[in-house]
């Protein structure tokens, strides 16, 4: 069962948080909540406090709460995909709650909480984002959602728990036979909270989650942690991303232009060295604290890393023909899964042992190897400076008519 009362405002400039269950619920006819904490274990309140001034949150494993009588039980979790808004920590915060209203009656849950965790708590190390923590967003005149689930089962609460799991596989992705499953760009700062906690083979929480989630591949973003390390702050790093992201699919269509203007190779070969300086431009500015040539660059390098994609789609029409272009895309674009696979280490092992400006460096050398590769690009077939093989040696030549 789905319950939520939908709200708009014609307020410019509100976000919200919003807390959602039943209420008036008898002590005696359901007097147990249970639930699991993050470590996996059985917890349960049998109403047996004083009457609770606030909500009690309850940091529950899978945002699940359960009440449970003699006549089955009811579990309360929040959708999966439309609770949470974007964060920087990864940390339960509390996302259900019980209420004792009175001797007889109480109410639960789920909730969103006031604000993020102190990062000393939860093994965050000195970095502190609790400035930035996300609401969501209700622009003008827009129908906001506001739903939480309910599973209603005649049986006790363990049962209850494992049909209400079952709508999210568990909180685990599906594995599927022959691959792995990858998760990709978050903003851990992994190196710097392990040198903090103690060296390189401490294991952060973060890894612990993810594999919890099914995931085997960790992909984490360097610019980020490399960013706050160099003294700007969150807002600036977050400002960063964001045009980096507007560039990387704003570029994608002049990219296009450009290549259908001036040819795919040279196009490919200026977006590969323009990527490799960028590179070199985002840890100069970074060292020297320049936050207007950060930005700067960060923009370039989204323009540089947005640019090949089209490209890529664009040559593998022109060299392939349009016949199975779809496989051939597909194969050429799976790419993009080895530099995922390889970079994202090879990244933490350069780091790890040199440092970032070693990375950066890496990287611009990589895309600039790749500006020479982009040189010897030919057509399958097309014989260097001639003709494709296997043709006859005439071509068409417009000349003006004469009378």
């Amino acid at each position: 069962m789905v319950s939520g009362h939908p709200c708009k405002t014609n307020e410019p400039w509100v976000a919200y948080k919003y807390e959602a269950g039943l209420k008036g619920l008898s002590t005696t006819v359901m007097p147990h909540v249970t639930w699991h904490n993050t470590g996996g274990q059985p917890m349960q309140y049998l109403f047996g406090g004083p009457v609770n001034d606030a909500i009690v949150p309850l940091k529950a494993a899978n945002r699940l709460v359960i009440v449970e009588g003699q006549g089955g039980s009811i579990a309360a979790f929040p959708p999966p995909h439309r609770f949470f808004t974007a964060r920087e920590l990864e940390y339960n915060l509390g996302y259900n709650f019980y209420r004792k209203d009175s001797d007889t009656t109480f109410a639960f849950g789920v909730r969103h909480a006031e604000g993020e965790e102190d990062p000393t708590f939860v093994g965050r190390g000195p970095e502190d984002v609790r400035q930035n923590f996300a609401l969501h967003s209700a622009r003008p005149g827009t129908w906001q959602q506001m739903p939480v689930f309910f599973y209603i089962s005649a049986d006790s609460a363990q049962p209850a728990a494992e049909s209400a799991l079952a709508f999210t596989r568990n909180d685990r992705y599906k594995a599927l036979p022959g691959y792995k499953v990858m998760a990709t760009h978050f903003h851990t700062s992994m190196v710097s909270r392990m040198k903090a906690l103690g060296g390189l083979d401490v294991n952060l929480p973060d890894l612990d989650v993810m594999k919890a989630a099914g995931v085997n591949i960790f992909g984490i973003s360097a610019q980020v942690p490399f960013g706050k390390e160099m003294g700007f702050a969150g807002g600036i790093v977050a400002l960063a991303m964001s045009l980096k992201a507007v560039i990387n699919g704003a570029g994608r269509g002049v990219i296009g232009w450009i290549s259908d203007r001036y040819g795919r190779r040279q196009t490919l070969l200026l977006v590969c060295v323009v990527l490799g300086l960028a590179q070199v431009a985002v840890y100069l500015s970074g060292s020297i604290g320049s936050m207007p040539l950060f930005l700067l660059a960060s923009m370039v390098s989204g323009f540089g890393g947005g640019a090949i994609f089209p490209l890529f789609a664009a040559l593998t029409a022109d060299y392939f023909g349009e016949n199975n272009n779809a496989s051939n895309y597909g194969l050429v674009y799976s790419s993009k899964l080895v530099s995922g696979i390889v970079g994202a280490g090879l990244g933490k092992l350069v780091i790890d042992g040199w440092g970032y400006g070693a990375a950066f460096y890496l990287a611009a050398g990589t895309s600039l190897l790749a500006a020479g590769l982009a040189l010897f690009l030919r057509q399958p077939g097309r014989k260097p400076g001639g003709m494709r093989s296997g043709l006859a040696e005439t071509e068409l030549v417009a000349r003006p008519a004469t009378g």
